[in-house]
């Protein structure tokens, strides 16, 4: 599991740094390359979190708890730039990434102002300030998920329609990899949704830890 957890942080990492040093680079471009670092430093805090680092420091728990409401958004806005010509981003843009923020903004006294003890206490469940909140998240990362990923292929089977229409579309560019990336960002959160209805709904236990499903 080492190996798996280096070989994804290297390659996000890598690839964002492929993206930034391109000639000409366009806005999703950019916008690939802000993903890939957000999901490296999600898969990275992840990778602590497995390693026990939580325990020994436990001021690094929470800190990419709302970074599942981000890849969606990441998702939908590189294909929306990716199909149409404006390249510039507006205010509306922004919008997506609202949730995520108030995320962070409901977790500022337990980021800044929970001792360590305090955090661990809640890591283990023996206080129960944000249980509601734990269980609030998880229903909002699988709705994201879901929604967004209906958002991006809509968005991406509109421009196809439009591609065959229309003869200034001739040159379009293939998007049909996305296409891959949707369906899996789907059925992830499908099977996840799955594995914890099984584990907090019915009781069932696993031999292994569920929360590795969400970055498989």
């Amino acid at each position: 599991m080492n190996t798996v957890f280096t070989i994804g942080i290297f390659l996000c990492f890598f690839f964002q740094f492929l993206l930034l040093t391109k000639k000409k680079a366009t806005t999703p471009d950019r916008i690939l390359a802000v993903w890939m670092f957000v999901f490296g430093i999600h898969i990275f805090s992840y990778y602590l979190h497995w390693l026990g680092y939580w325990e020994v420091y436990p001021h690094l728990s929470g800190i990419h708890h709302p970074f599942p409401l981000l890849h969606g958004p990441f998702l939908y806005l590189y294909i929306l730039f990716s199909v149409r010509g404006d390249q510039h981003f507006n205010w509306q843009n922004y919008i997506h990434f609202v949730p995520a923020l108030l995320f962070y903004v409901y977790m500022i006294p337990f980021l800044f102002f929970y001792t360590e003890d305090q955090k661990l206490m809640v890591n283990h469940g023996e206080i129960d300030d944000y249980s509601g909140f734990i269980t609030f998240s998880i229903f909002a990362f699988i709705t994201s998920a879901v929604c967004y990923a209906v958002a991006s292929y809509r968005l991406l089977y509109r421009y196809e329609y439009l591609s065959k229409q229309n003869f200034a579309y001739t040159e379009s560019i293939d998007l049909n990899w996305l296409k891959v990336v949707i369906w899996g960002m789907g059925m992830t959160f499908v099977i996840a949704t799955v594995f914890i209805i099984l584990e907090t709904g019915l009781g069932v236990s696993f031999n292994f830890n569920t929360d590795l499903v969400f970055l498989c």
